[in-house]
């Protein structure tokens, strides 16, 4: 490392410790409210899920398998891989309408819960129950987040450390829980801790990422995943600062 190298770290260094709990929360690891912007932060990983499959009439409905994907699926509809859908009761396909035009929805009964092959960056989808929802996003057993919905809306959220593996829609009293236009990507990359935003390079929006999680258990910002973020965090990002993440 050449002396101008050397002293470059040592400036973000102390910048980093200066400016410690002064800049405002990012987006990664937060909620994100519109399927544009899922789809922009997902970028080349985006899959979209929208249940099509036989043309159901509004108001129909098609029992499904459960657990559903893509295995146990009837061959009339087919499902994107890589994940999995489950309820307490009853799942089904359902003819809705959706945007000005038909749509075939997923139904659970008073719950449905996502469950993916592997961790993913970003999941939303959008919610269409008359009633009030719940959805809580994990990575295992730890809740990463949790949105209250009282209206038909995109619900989403994002996490490029840890990733998501799975997410939960409860009802707030008995009835169905209708969802469409499910959206995931998988772009969480544990092998490149550094890279906080996984845009391939470390740079001083990791920088910023770590410094706004400072002292805290946030996931977004703990590079090693030891539940604080603290200096070992900010060391991991100075040691390769300006790399590329390969």
């Amino acid at each position: 490392m050449t002396t101008t190298q050397t002293k470059t770290k040592k400036t973000l260094i102390l910048i980093a410790m200066a400016a410690l709990g002064c800049l405002p929360s990012l987006a990664i690891g937060d909620q994100v409210h519109t399927g544009a912007a899922m789809e922009a932060f997902l970028d080349d990983s985006f899959i979209l899920e929208d249940f099509e499959g036989v043309n159901l009439h509004g108001g129909s409905s098609w029992p499904t398998a459960n657990p559903l994907n893509d295995s146990t699926i009837s061959g009339f509809f087919a499902i994107e891989p890589g994940v999995t859908y489950t309820s307490t009761g009853d799942m089904s396909f359902f003819g809705g309408f959706v945007g000005g035009q038909d749509s075939v929805l997923l139904r659970g009964e008073n719950d449905l819960t996502l469950t993916f092959d592997e961790p993913q960056a970003g999941v939303g989808m959008l919610m269409l129950s008359p009633t009030s929802k719940t959805i809580t996003f994990y990575n295992g057993a730890d809740t990463l987040g949790v949105i209250s919905q009282p209206t038909n809306a995109f619900v989403g959220w994002a996490n490029t450390t840890v990733g998501i593996t799975s997410a939960t829609i409860t009802n707030s009293g008995s009835g169905l829980v209708s969802i469409d236009d499910m959206m995931f990507g998988a772009t969480v990359n544990p092998g490149c801790p550094a890279d906080l935003n996984f845009d391939g390079e470390i740079n001083t929006a990791d920088l910023g990422i770590l410094i706004a999680a400072f002292g805290t258990s946030n996931p977004a910002g703990d590079a090693n995943n030891d539940g604080i973020v603290d200096t070992a965090d900010l060391g991991i990002v100075i040691a390769v600062f300006d790399s590329n993440c390969l």
